[in-house]
């Protein structure tokens, strides 16, 4: 290995180590009760030197996740940090790695990206949140943009039921949370169940437990609650092609931004087909590619979203 290529993966290293410190921080004031937060702490500790190494941790991972998961049904354990200057946000979880998933240092750059795209586009319009989880996108910007009008769509029953929670405790009364699944028609579906209640789907059989859901269409939901939206997140773990299918109607007549996890790289073809260019998203903590993409409509301006 040459000197150019050690250099830059110990600075890669140093990137992940700095970004775990901070979740160390993050935990230790926004976790409650004290019972969850050494137990997260005590995890990561565990958890972290062994992904250092490159060595096996999802057994590990999935025991201290189950612990968890007994340990928060039989407790009341709320996730709160301060949002703004005089906002503080508070989120129920239902398993570790939802403590992760809640705090502002995971998926960073989407979101920094999507207050951008709402700066730029003001608050006229709506922000629907496909595969909601337990609300972390919906509620921040909730918070943050009071008269934003926003769409929580979220199939799991589990997921749905902290989602429900959060926009309670949080008191916003402009999310309007929907339990569906997304996909390309309507009808009754497998949702099969993970040990991470954040990797939930339709396409992927991550377990043998499984829930049945109900199905529709991004453009049924649109059509019915006379929505417009300028901005879509889809996170639906595999089904992302599927759900853009349901929503050619909305995509072709509103043009809204398109923020896609890309588990697929037909959803690039899909979008393509209705006149939209994706780019892959570069995360801001530690400079690594995401698997997430921007799509924009040529009404667009591709370049200057892409600068945002």
């Amino acid at each position: 290995m040459n000197k150019h290529k050690l250099i830059e993966r110990l600075e890669k290293f140093l990137q992940w180590r700095k970004l775990d410190a901070y979740k160390l921080l993050y935990a230790l004031h926004s976790v409650n009760p004290p019972l969850i937060r050494y137990y997260y702490v005590l995890c990561l500790l565990c958890l972290v030197p062994l992904s250092a190494l490159r060595l096996p941790t999802r057994a590990i991972e999935v025991l201290f996740n189950r612990v968890a998961k007994t340990i928060l049904s039989r407790t009341s354990c709320l996730v709160k940090y301060k949002l703004l200057e005089d906002t503080w946000i508070a989120f129920s979880v239902p398993d570790l790695e939802s403590i992760e998933i809640v705090s502002p240092l995971f998926e960073f750059t989407n979101l920094n990206l999507i207050v951008a795209l709402i700066k730029k586009f003001g608050c006229e319009g709506t922000f629907i949140d496909c595969g909601s989880h337990v609300g972390k996108y919906s509620i921040t910007l909730s918070k943050m943009y009071p008269s934003l009008k926003i769409v929580a769509i979220e199939p799991n029953k589990v997921n749905f039921m902290h989602l429900l929670r959060n926009i309670r405790i949080n008191n916003v009364g402009n999310v309007i949370a929907i339990k569906r699944a997304l996909y390309s028609r309507k009808g009754m579906m497998k949702l099969f169940v993970s040990d991470f209640l954040g990797r939930h789907s339709i396409m992927f059989k991550r377990g043998k437990v499984f829930e049945v859901v109900q199905a529709t269409t991004l453009d049924e939901i649109v059509t019915t609650l006379r929505l417009k939206p300028v901005i879509i997140k889809i996170d639906v773990e595999g089904a992302e092609k599927h759900v853009i299918r349901g929503a050619r109607i909305t995509l072709r007549r509103y043009k809204p931004v398109v923020l896609v996890e890309v588990n697929d790289k037909g959803v690039f073809k899909e979008l393509a087909e209705i006149g939209y260019k994706c780019s892959y998203l570069r995360e801001l903590l530690t400079g690594d590619v995401t698997p997430y993409a921007l799509c924009v409509a040529t009404k667009h301006s591709s370049s200057t979203l892409m600068s945002t």
